[in-house]
């Protein structure tokens, strides 16, 4: 079987204006076979900072000749053999040969997450040029090319998502919460807001966000549950928050112990405190492309939904009842409740709208 070299990347507009007044466009390169490319689109002659300023991160990568095929037979309308266009309940990925499938899969991981860290050097090293804490995903799609002049979309599997989309309905119950809420002076916690940061970063940031944001909220939690201790906890400076809540929490008065988290949120939060430990402390010799290499991205997304359902219980906790309307199917399933479905497998809700990959 015989190979061929193919290209593949990943585009998104950028959060910052740029000037092509010297050059058109600027690569740099993250790694081998790997760099990352400035440019514009759709500008205007002449107008030096006209047009709509993109990033995209690009790997080589060698193919066997089948998959090509298979990718340029598609780029033509020639389907694989059982897929029909426009079908519902099917997806061109899993028409994909089954080790192509997962070559792709990892490829979008890999080129996300060189992206970030392309966009992470920009925005460090340029800081003057992006607004601070200015945070960006990719979004585009994944495409590929065999010479690196014309580019098409890869189809992926879509990561579907319940919460995709979600409407607020504008009706007198909403308005009466809201106004009733507003009125008692409280605010989104900063843990929430923290992890809504988590959610939109690189990998390894979102872990340690993630992790933080439960650490601010379980202190909050012990405040308003131990008043008397309100000032050590909050002045404790890294709580052992498995242990707490797991041995600690349920002694208290006025903990409902029937909304404790459950064993498979306590593993994904113990994995997620080990990872960021190993990253806070990671010392001299640790780099970006180390730490990254630990991660998967369901890894990522299973933390991302742990610490979130945490947090939404630990509003529960304190008195927020509306809170638990917000867990995963899986948390509430664990907690008993509900009952009328399967709950979805763990780690498969995403929080970010992902990248048009479905046909």
């Amino acid at each position: 079987m015989s190979d061929a070299v193919c290209q593949f990347k990943i585009e998104t507009k950028l959060p910052f204006a740029v000037s092509r007044h010297h050059q058109e466009s600027l690569t740099f390169h993250l790694a081998e076979g790997v760099w990352a490319t400035i440019f514009a689109v759709d500008a205007e002659p002449g107008i030096t900072n006209s047009g709509v300023p993109m990033l995209s991160a690009t790997e080589t990568h060698t193919v066997p000749d089948a998959w090509l095929r298979v990718l340029k037979g598609i780029s033509r309308g020639d389907w694989p053999d059982g897929f029909r266009a426009n079908e519902p309940d099917l997806l061109l990925f899993d028409f994909y040969p089954a080790d192509m499938q997962a070559f792709c899969a990892s490829v979008a991981d890999s080129l996300t997450r060189h992206w970030m860290e392309a966009y992470a050097l920009i925005r460090w090293r340029w800081s003057s040029a992006v607004d601070p804490g200015s945070l960006a995903t990719p979004d585009g799609p994944l495409l590929w090319s065999d010479d690196g002049e014309e580019w098409n979309r890869l189809r992926l599997r879509p990561q579907w998502s319940a919460r995709l989309h979600p409407q607020l309905s504008l009706n007198p119950a909403v308005e009466q919460e809201l106004e009733a809420l507003a009125a008692t002076d409280v605010r989104e916690p900063v843990g929430r807001e923290i992890w809504h940061v988590a959610s939109q970063v690189d990998p390894v940031t979102t872990i340690i966000l993630a992790v933080t944001a439960v650490e601010v909220e379980l202190k909050r939690l012990l405040s308003a549950l131990v008043p008397e201790a309100g000032w050590l906890v909050i002045n404790l400076p890294a709580p052992p928050i498995v242990r707490i809540i797991e041995e600690y929490l349920p002694k208290l008065e006025g903990y409902d112990q029937t909304l404790s988290p459950r064993r498979a949120l306590i593993g994904t939060l113990k994995k997620a405190v080990k990872l960021r430990n190993d990253f806070v402390h990671v010392g001299p010799l640790g780099d970006a492309s180390w730490l990254h290499s630990r991660l998967k991205a369901e890894t990522v997304r299973e933390v991302l939904a742990a610490t979130s359902d945490l947090l939404w219980l630990f509003d529960a906790q304190r008195g927020h009842s509306w809170a638990l309307d917000n867990l995963s199917d899986q948390t509430s399933f664990d907690l008993g409740l509900r009952s009328d479905s399967v709950p979805e497998p763990a780690g498969e809700r995403t929080f970010v709208v992902p990248r048009d990959q479905g046909t």
